[in-house]
């Protein structure tokens, strides 16, 4: 696994889980690949690419809480849910992925931040990640 292809996994996750949340259809596998076969960005580590979309899928009410409860004077619905995806993707790789620094969880984060999202989301998205990460003890 390299680089850029956690990257690109990290770009379809963002993709995979946003169409799940806007049609409401979590269990909908065919997304993976439908978003797959229409993505042209390069080299997937399909198998992390699977573990991010699950980690997310398995655990959202309590990454929800968890972002609710570090958004300080925010409301977690009125995220639009292109900045709620990146916050469930870091904080999916803070909790539950494996072998992943808590740097690059949110670093990674930031930068999706940065790319799909305003001027202001990537700094919301550092703050809440790294309040996140100490308290939940991996810094």
């Amino acid at each position: 696994m390299n680089r850029k292809s956690r990257e690109n996994s990290r770009k379809i996750a963002l993709f995979v889980l946003y169409q799940m949340e806007l049609l409401g259809e979590w269990e909908n596998e065919d997304i993976i690949k439908k978003t797959l076969d229409k993505d042209r960005t390069g080299e997937v580590d399909i198998n992390f690419l699977k573990e991010l979309v699950q980690a997310v899928k398995s655990n959202r009410v309590a990454i929800d809480k968890l972002i609710q409860e570090n958004l300080i004077g925010w409301d977690i619905e009125r995220l639009n849910i292109v900045d709620k995806t990146i916050l469930r993707i870091g904080v999916a790789q803070l909790i539950t992925v494996k072998n992943i620094p808590y740097k690059v969880a949110i670093s990674e984060s930031v930068n999706l931040a940065k790319i799909y999202c305003g001027d202001k989301t990537p700094s919301l998205i550092n703050g809440v990640l790294d309040t996140i990460a100490k308290k939940i003890g991996v810094v």
